[in-house]
């Protein structure tokens, strides 16, 4: 029974920084979140202790780096059987084989820079996590149902992706395609 006031209060936290709602709160002290008393506390410079019932959680603001952790534990990996995917140099036949594939699977709904009846891919592997992509590929159904994501594509474009029948060496193709077509990132 402990766990649930631990998660609420995770949640709600996770929620407040999110959303970009901490700003401004750093001179209030006392909030009520879903009945539940928040008291928030100024702590060292950039950072902010959330306190109720008798627990605490220090977290740091959004757009800090310690926040921006993009370490294999908090990249949406998406829901499937693929739970790494190492990446090494562009494999140009693996890409060739992979536009193939999304020509005679995907293109029917997916262009690379332009909405079709699903986003444009041409970029997706610069907004997702190779982990993800490939479990899109392989298991829509589930992601669409499952992955906050998934979901939230699945209700602006208005139409569920139907499983594509690719197996995991195929889905890793088109995978390896979407790499070839990607503008390069821009470094800061």
């Amino acid at each position: 029974m402990k766990k649930l006031p631990w998660l609420l209060l995770t949640f709600c936290a996770t929620l407040l920084m999110g959303t970009g709602a901490m700003k401004g709160l750093w001179a209030q002290n006392v909030y009520t979140v879903n009945g539940m008393r928040l008291t928030v506390a100024d702590e060292a410079p950039g950072t902010v202790k959330f306190l109720a019932a008798g627990m605490e959680m220090v977290m740091l603001p959004a757009g800090s780096e310690a926040a921006m952790d993009t370490s294999q534990s908090q990249k949406d990996l998406g829901i499937g059987p693929v739970k790494q995917v190492k990446l090494g140099p562009l494999n140009q036949k693996l890409a060739q084989k992979g536009e193939q594939l999304f020509n005679s699977n995907c293109s029917g709904c997916h262009a690379l820079n332009q909405k079709k009846v699903g986003p444009p891919l041409g970029d997706v592997v610069n907004e997702r996590s190779p982990e993800f992509i490939m479990n899109m590929v392989l298991n829509a159904t589930d992601m669409e149902k499952h992955d906050p994501t998934a979901e939230r594509l699945k209700s602006k474009y208005h139409v569920p992706m139907p499983q594509t029948g690719l197996n995991r060496s195929q889905a890793r193709a088109v995978l390896e395609y979407f790499r070839s077509v990607a503008p390069k990132k821009q470094s800061k």
